[in-house]
């Protein structure tokens, strides 16, 4: 395990080192092959490919560089364009241009008006079961109706 362990951070670090670098004329052998070349049982061998595999199937990095190089060029096109709002007074007339057709706050104003008027109109109505014998009249009536409804088997 340790061997393993071991021959994965080295051949990270070695994919990385060439990763950066150019292709040099004649490759010395990596920690990867040398420790290839360590390992002797048939199973540390199976093991060691696989992770050779899967260490060089990873890193296909060429789409991300060309959306970068292509959003670092956009930057650069853009940093001698000046400033949309360079003054003040054009910032506060940003701001109350937003503020007067930004949100749906007049909206929701009017609808929190009309339901805070409607409760206060109906706070004084007296209430439709007053007494608890009346609410315990109301609720037997519901359930001798929803067991009549319910077809049991009675």
């Amino acid at each position: 395990m340790n061997r393993l362990l071991i021959a994965l951070i080295a051949g990270s670090f070695a994919a990385a080192v060439s990763a950066q670098t150019p292709a040099p004329a004649a490759t010395p052998p990596t920690t990867m092959q040398k420790l290839d070349k360590k390992l002797e049982s048939p199973a540390d061998k199976a093991k060691q490919a696989e992770v050779q595999a899967v260490t060089k199937g990873g890193g296909d990095n060429t789409a991300t560089g060309a959306a970068a190089a292509a959003g670092s060029a956009k930057a650069k096109a853009e940093k001698g364009d000046p400033k949309s709002l360079t003054t003040k007074a054009e910032k506060q007339q940003a701001v109350s241009a937003a503020a007067k057709g930004g949100g749906n706050n007049d909206a929701s104003g009017a609808v929190s008006a009309a339901g805070s008027a409607k409760a206060k109109a109906e706070k004084g109505d007296p209430k439709a079961l007053a007494t608890k014998a009346e609410k315990q009249q109301a609720v037997d009536a519901a359930t001798k109706a929803g067991a009549k409804n319910a077809g049991g088997g009675n």
